[in-house]
């Protein structure tokens, strides 16, 4: 079991019809942190080929 002051980093993802939207927080007992939010308008293509969209949302979380 983790200990109650331990720092975990949570990945938050909306996967919305029209606007896709993630958070990564920092949270430990007693504060949560925000390090990054980011929503994107989906267009057909990322709408109909989900590999394409894992792709850019890795893009996104590595150069953002």
């Amino acid at each position: 079991m983790a200990a109650a002051s331990e720092k975990k980093i949570i990945l938050g993802v909306d996967p919305g019809t029209n606007i896709l939207g993630y958070s990564i927080v920092s949270a430990d007992k007693n504060t949560i942190k925000i390090i990054i939010t980011f929503g994107r308008t989906l267009g057909s293509k990322m709408k109909t080929d989900f590999a394409f969209f894992k792709r850019v949302v890795c893009y996104e979380l590595i150069h953002v």
